[in-house]
């Protein structure tokens, strides 16, 4: 990657600095919301223990979970493989690019993500509930009917909530091995090939970039938003009528105030989502990890910010990073030869 294009950016700036209308969740499903936070945290905490079993710590657990996001990020968003013998090389010659064209992120950082927040929070939640119980919050009138049937069975016993996601967050070892192109560990030479691939992530050597994941997280956040409604709802942020459009929202919401939650509801939600996370990180018992045990993930961190930021702006039609010198196409880029 050789080119930041800071035209693109400019562009990209001044069309994100948009104010949303609010959406107000109503209590009960804020305190749902609650009770799966409080879910996911329960599964961690399971996981956590069935990989201390396995012998991987928690700071290694971390570092196989970061180098799963990172490869995943980095590959789709600036086009390289982080265990390939050229991605020092082309690592560097995209934060070289980074660092000369940094004056362009700088407007990314003052974006107003607090006018975001509640349509995150909403879409988001609506995410959750559907992987969970299979019901969202919008785009059927009989949703809030569906979701207290869906709770109450989880009550009883009668149906389970699916916390598959959590589950693989917790299971770090299967899950970044999964993430990584290696989906069964136990395969012939899959956990070498595995210990490879996290050795070379481990032994990169890459110069100081300046941008932070902190200036990016606005536009990242206000990206993920916008994609979600272009998919879900086929809401066009950048056309006239987006802020009717995600009022019209409102309308759904209002149909939960009304929800009970039933009793035993978050204890039942804790225990299904800490015992899938322990059955998925247990998956991982017997093999015999070696120098995986000690694998200490280098700091990618703005690194993966940049390569989501650059894969979320080229999904929304802003072109930002590129494999080719900047040329004509963003004359004002400050260039870096590579």
């Amino acid at each position: 990657m050789t080119c930041i294009c800071s035209q693109s950016l400019a562009e990209l700036s001044a069309s994100l600095a948009l104010s949303p209308p609010t959406l107000a969740l109503p209590a009960p499903l804020l305190e749902l919301s609650a009770m799966l936070s409080a879910s996911a945290a329960a599964a961690l905490s399971a996981g956590a223990a069935a990989n201390a079993s396995l012998g991987l710590s928690a700071s290694v657990s971390a570092s196989l979970s970061l180098a799963a996001s990172a490869s995943a990020a980095i590959q789709a968003g600036l086009g390289i493989n982080l265990a390939a013998p050229s991605a020092s090389l082309a690592l560097s010659a995209t934060i070289a690019a980074a660092n000369a064209n940094l004056s362009a992120f700088l407007p990314l950082a003052a974006l107003d993500l607090g006018a975001w927040l509640s349509l995150s929070a909403a879409l988001s939640l609506s995410a959750n509930l559907q992987a969970v119980f299979g019901v969202g919050l919008f785009g059927s009138a009989s949703a809030a009917a569906a979701l207290s049937a869906a709770l109450s069975a989880v009550v009883s016993g009668s149906a389970s909530a699916d916390f598959s996601a959590a589950a693989a967050a917790a299971a770090s070892l299967t899950a970044s091995a999964s993430a990584m192109g290696f989906a069964n560990l136990s395969a012939a030479g899959a956990l070498g090939a595995f210990g490879l691939s996290l050795s070379a992530i481990a032994s990169l050597s890459l110069p100081s970039l300046s941008l932070s994941v902190e200036m990016l997280l606005p536009a990242l956040a206000i990206l993920s938003v916008i994609a979600t409604l272009k998919a879900e709802f086929g809401l066009d942020a950048f056309a006239p009528g987006f802020p009717s459009a995600v009022a019209s929202l409102a309308a759904s919401l209002s149909a939960f105030a009304s929800l009970s939650l039933p009793l035993g509801l978050a204890a039942a939600l804790s225990a299904s989502a800490s015992a899938q996370a322990a059955a998925a990180a247990n998956l991982g018992a017997g093999l015999a990890l070696g120098a995986i045990a000690d694998f200490s993930m280098p700091d990618l961190g703005a690194l993966t910010a940049l390569a989501s930021f650059s894969a979320s702006a080229s999904a929304a039609g802003f072109g930002v990073a590129m494999g080719t010198p900047c040329g004509a196409m963003c004359p004002l880029s400050v260039g870096v030869g590579f």
